[in-house]
């Protein structure tokens, strides 16, 4: 990844989320009236990166992927911040950042995978209502909490079914263009959460540890052989019952497995001083 401007520009719409999330939550005036104003200024960031991309000639595979991120990272701690002051519903704001997580997902599977994804004008219009909404939401809040005349009316629109129905059309509106987005791009769609999933899913369960690698082993041979090797040390001739002698075996190669090195060595010395305790045991 080559830092450009233009990312240095969009990396600030991540910093200043936590930061737009705190001062919503404070549910002051003051408080209100900084949100207001540095989320209105990291929306501005949303158009200036990509002037300064293309100004600059520095557009990227990187930056393009990586603005429409640090766009939902801004509006979901807006959001959350909301539904933490019980002005919009905890439900509605989950089912934003889940579409928006599955489509993030599905963008960094295709560029991982180097298939093209297709963004429509809907998806890039549906930022802008984000925007637009959690712009409108501050101005309730700050002009709600101030010593204007019209407060209290700022106020009771801010908490009022007005709201409430608004971000109903805005969840609408987002999940169809989720929608859209996976059938327009229904062949990385497929890929991913068919073909690649169920890979994914069958190495778990063989594994059974959880590790999602390509190259994962069922089994390790090498510690598997090694603890085999020790079994037959312990036995000394003497016959074992078949169960006693599984479950030696298996304690052996966790062990052999858990501590083998990156170079492949096998600490057997340990593997018999593990042994010797677990005989004690």
């Amino acid at each position: 990844m080559i830092i450009t401007l233009p990312t240095i520009v969009s990396s600030s719409r991540i910093l200043l989320a936590p930061l737009v999330y705190v001062l919503i939550v404070a549910e002051s005036a003051g408080a209100w009236h900084w949100a207001a104003i540095i989320f209105f200024v990291g929306a501005l960031t949303d158009y200036a990166d990509g002037w300064l991309a293309r100004k600059r000639g520095e557009v990227t595979s990187f930056g393009v992927f990586f603005d429409p991120l640090a766009d939902k990272i801004l509006v979901s701690a807006a959001f959350f911040g909301f539904a933490e002051a019980d002005i919009l519903p905890l439900w509605l704001v989950v089912t934003v950042i889940v579409r928006d997580v599955i489509t993030t997902l599905l963008r960094s599977y295709a560029d991982a995978v180097g298939q093209p994804v297709v963004t429509s004008r809907a998806a890039k219009a549906k930022t802008f209502l984000q925007m637009s909404f959690v712009v409108w939401l501050l101005a309730l809040a700050w002009l709600g909490t101030a010593n204007f005349t019209f407060s209290a009316h700022a106020l009771s629109l801010l908490k009022s079914d007005i709201t409430l129905y608004a971000m109903a059309a805005v969840t609408i509106y987002t999940v169809w263009t989720g929608a859209e987005y996976l059938w327009v791009n229904r062949e990385t769609t497929r890929s991913f959460f068919v073909k690649d999933m169920r890979e994914y899913t069958s190495e778990w369960l063989a594994t059974g540890c959880g590790y999602l690698y390509r190259q994962a082993e069922v089994v390790d041979r090498d510690a598997l052989a090694a603890a085999g090797a020790l079994v037959q040390e312990t036995l000394l001739g003497q016959p074992m019952p078949d169960e006693e002698q599984l479950v030696t075996l298996l304690a052996y190669y966790q062990f052999l497995r858990s501590h083998k090195q990156a170079d492949g060595f096998l600490d057997l010395a340990r593997a018999r001083e593990f042994g010797r305790h677990l005989a004690e045991a």
